[in-house]
């Protein structure tokens, strides 16, 4: 459904005054990412998929938890660097989309300040699209050299692991150190708060939806996320 961040792409795409970079955030993830894919078409003209001169670039794969990694890593950026080098190679433009724009600092600075200066100095034809959770998760450096395109805060999307969590949490109540360890396995703190805010407040249960929120709020102060996780699963355990 159209909404007015995608009516401003649109626009962009047809007049063609295309910045260097721009910075997708608010809504959901998954919906910035549909976006970020249908901008990139719109720019090259084409519907091809996969197309060279679209490149999307998430968090890496770690074989050992069979889960992605916390960050982006200073290898992706140089590898990056190389992709980018000449531009494109078929159409107009050479889109790059980078999935958890933010986690770049987490890689440490060496990854943020390599991606700076790829910024800084991209080759001809070469459109970024940073896509992120948390734009305070980016350096002011990155922020002030990217075009904001604000999407709307959407009913978050429920994952199925989220529910089973839920499930757990109401059939297990006083099994504090099986729901812990159900909390801190979940990959996403932030979205698990969200979803179990929602659950909580859709059945009527307004003291546990509120412990989700505080946590939820605590999380996005970007404190410690084990110990944010570790402290909603005590007070749901207290409450029950």
């Amino acid at each position: 459904m159209p909404n007015q961040a995608t009516t401003i792409l649109d626009g962009i795409a047809k007049t063609q005054r295309i910045s260097n970079a721009y910075l997708f955030t608010g809504g959901q993830a998954e919906g910035k990412l549909k976006a970020a894919l249908a901008f990139a078409r719109d720019l090259i003209g084409s519907q091809k998929d996969p197309h060279p001169d679209i490149i999307v670039i998430e968090r890496p794969f770690d074989p050992s938890s069979k889960k992605q990694k916390a960050s982006l890593s200073i290898d992706q950026i140089r590898e990056l660097k190389e992709v980018t080098r000449y531009g494109p190679s078929e159409a107009k433009w050479q889109v790059v989309i980078i999935k958890d724009a933010d986690t770049l600092s987490a890689g440490g600075a060496q990854a943020g300040n390599s991606f700076l200066r790829l910024l800084e100095e991209p080759a001809p034809g070469v459109v970024f699209i940073l896509i992120a959770n948390r734009e305070e998760g980016l350096p002011k450096t990155i922020l002030s050299r990217c075009q904001k395109i604000a999407f709307p805060e959407d009913v978050p999307v429920i994952g199925e692991e989220t529910r089973e969590i839920f499930k757990q949490l109401k059939v297990q109540p006083y099994d504090l150190i099986g729901n812990s360890r159900r909390l801190l396995g979940c990959e996403d703190a932030e979205e698990l708060a969200t979803g179990l805010f929602t659950l909580f407040a859709e059945e009527g249960k307004t003291k546990e939806a509120r412990i989700s929120l505080d946590i939820l709020r605590g999380i996005k102060r970007r404190v410690n996320r084990k110990l944010a996780l570790e402290l909603l699963g005590v007070r749901l355990w207290k409450k029950s």
